[in-house]
């Protein structure tokens, strides 16, 4: 059978439409509709149903994944042989694995949607981040904790030695842009009820956060790993958050096809030493 079927209908039993599956195979929908096509005309079964703009499994395809996933899994670890793993990592813990010869190193996606897509095919082996991938089949392993506290400058009118809890809130922030289901990493951390912040300007990276910090009397909350590594080169003062906050976990994740392969294997644990 042609591996290119296969392939066409796991793609497309994945992400649940044609369109979707043609994007992401690179080629044309109507190439993607021949291939399930001929499939049914090989199987002698139904595969798709429509359902409005999307399609529907049958039981057959249910059926047909549940025995081609492995073996399409073990087809492409077999003749896929790389030299460098593509690793997609924080901002803020890149510099820990500028050094590895083995990957390919990137900055994670702003959209964290995308990463699921990124990792199911293959065009990222390893995200390195504090959101964990839901999807099944997928491995997180946490290899770093780090916290979040405040920063401002060093000659900020206002801020001293220590920051209350009324002064966080009458301040003026910088914030992140990136959002889990709508909350700041402030809020999701927070181990308690949080009152809303004065969010004065939104930015994409934690750098250029620190940045405008620098220059301004804007505070922001970051990360503790960061804020100490550029406090003095920019002249910010580093100072707990006086709202008790949980530590920041962030996993390794990878597709389990990598589980037991040795080279993927061999990276994760040079991976996991850049973090001790």
């Amino acid at each position: 059978m042609d591996f290119n079927l296969i392939k066409a209908f796991i793609v497309t039993f994945e992400v649940g439409t044609m369109t979707k599956s043609s994007e992401l195979m690179g080629v044309s929908q109507q190439a993607v509709s021949a291939s399930i096509k001929r499939l049914e005309e090989v199987m002698n079964e139904k595969l798709f149903l429509r359902k409005g703009r999307s399609i529907e499994p049958t039981y057959a395809a249910e059926t047909l994944y549940q025995k081609l996933k492995p073996v399409s899994s073990m087809i492409e670890n077999a003749v896929t042989i790389k030299e460098r793993l593509s690793v997609a990592c924080s901002e803020i813990l890149l510099d820990k694995l500028s050094d590895l010869d083995e990957i390919k190193l990137k900055q994670t996606e702003f959209d964290r949607s995308l990463l699921d897509d990124d990792l199911r095919y293959q065009r990222t082996d390893i995200v390195i981040d504090i959101v964990n991938v839901l999807s099944p089949g997928y491995v997180a392993e946490p290899v770093y904790e780090d916290s979040l506290v405040v920063i401002c400058q060093q000659e900020h009118p206002r801020i001293h030695s220590e920051i209350s809890k009324e002064q966080l809130y009458q301040e003026q922030f910088v914030t992140g842009q990136m959002r889990l289901n709508g909350r700041t990493g402030f809020e999701i951390y927070a181990r308690e009820v949080v009152n809303e912040r004065k969010e004065k300007v939104l930015m994409y990276s934690t750098a250029n956060v620190m940045m405008l910090v620098s220059q301004t009397h804007l505070l922001a909350t970051v990360s503790e790993y960061m804020a100490n590594k550029w406090a003095d080169k920019l002249g910010l003062k580093v100072l707990p958050c006086p709202v008790d906050l949980r530590p920041i976990t962030f996993s390794m994740m990878y597709h389990q096809r990598y589980q037991a392969d040795p080279f993927h294997m061999k990276v994760r644990e040079k991976i996991k030493s850049c973090f001790k």
